[in-house]
């Protein structure tokens, strides 16, 4: 159940992390809701620190937001090792790339490094992933077989775009493939006109870290582009993991931070 004040006051945030400084028109634009309606809530989240209203009646982030994300510091860490590789990739791709980790039921992307050309596809804080897209089909194919079949049983397929899965037995054949090849390919089931390649990424001890990935408009997504993302994204996944697991990290020092 959502309850809707949270909910638009955590879309404010989202907003105002993407575009900020930020001011209380475009706020209200960005996320759809009346201007009185946000200067409310925004007002709200400034006397609480979360937002800072600036000179130029612009808002962004407030400083009371550093001691709630002092618990991520070990999180932090692990996405220390996986930027250099993050930016890698997009330069060998020329294209969008990024990193999601599994939070509840969807797909968050916690890293990421924009490719040399527009458009950019990757959208952090604009959106949730539902695990039935993309590269949350990753994230749920190297989870336990418990909550794999779980997951199957109870998720909601719904339509996000012209490509989203919405049949549970196609889903569950991907998930299978995913499982034998290391590799899923995505067309438009979550952006329209975009597609993805991602891999899983693992700990010391084989489980799932996340999964990395690569996005592009589908223009650039013919056959040869696809042979070169490959290529780069299970090489760079292999080069994350073997990385992580040198280092001795482990999802138990962040999977309660997810």
């Amino acid at each position: 159940m959502t309850i809707q004040v949270i909910d638009r006051a955590v879309r404010i945030i989202r907003a105002v992390a993407q575009c900020g400084p930020v001011s209380l028109t475009s706020i209200s634009r960005k996320v759809e809701l009346p201007l009185p309606t946000v200067a409310r809530i925004v007002s709200c989240l400034t006397d609480n620190g979360i937002l800072q209203g600036l000179e130029d009646r612009k808002y962004h982030l407030g400083v009371r937001l550093l001691p709630l994300a002092s618990p991520l510091e070990p999180f932090r860490k692990l996405l220390q090792v996986a930027h250099p590789y993050i930016e890698q990739l997009a330069e060998d791709t020329c294209a969008d790339c990024g990193l999601a980790v599994l939070q509840g039921n969807e797909a968050v992307v916690v890293d990421w490094c924009y490719g040399p050309q527009p458009p950019r596809i990757i959208e952090p804080f604009a959106r949730d992933i539902p695990l039935h897209c993309a590269f949350g089909v990753v994230l749920v194919a190297f989870q336990p077989a418990q909550w794999r079949q779980r997951f199957l049983r109870t998720t909601k397929l719904e339509r996000v775009t012209s490509g989203t899965v919405q049949d549970l037995d196609h889903l569950t054949k991907r998930i299978e493939n995913i499982r034998r090849t290391g590799l899923y390919i995505s067309v438009a089931e979550n952006i329209e006109g975009a597609a993805s390649l991602a891999v899983p990424v693992f700990d010391e001890v084989s489980r799932l870290l996340g999964a990395l990935f690569v996005t592009a408009p589908l223009d650039r997504f013919s056959e040869h582009h696809i042979a070169r993302y490959k290529s780069a994204v299970v090489r760079t996944g292999n080069s994350l993991t073997a990385d992580i697991r040198g280092r001795g990290i482990r999802r138990a020092e962040t999977a309660r931070l997810l």
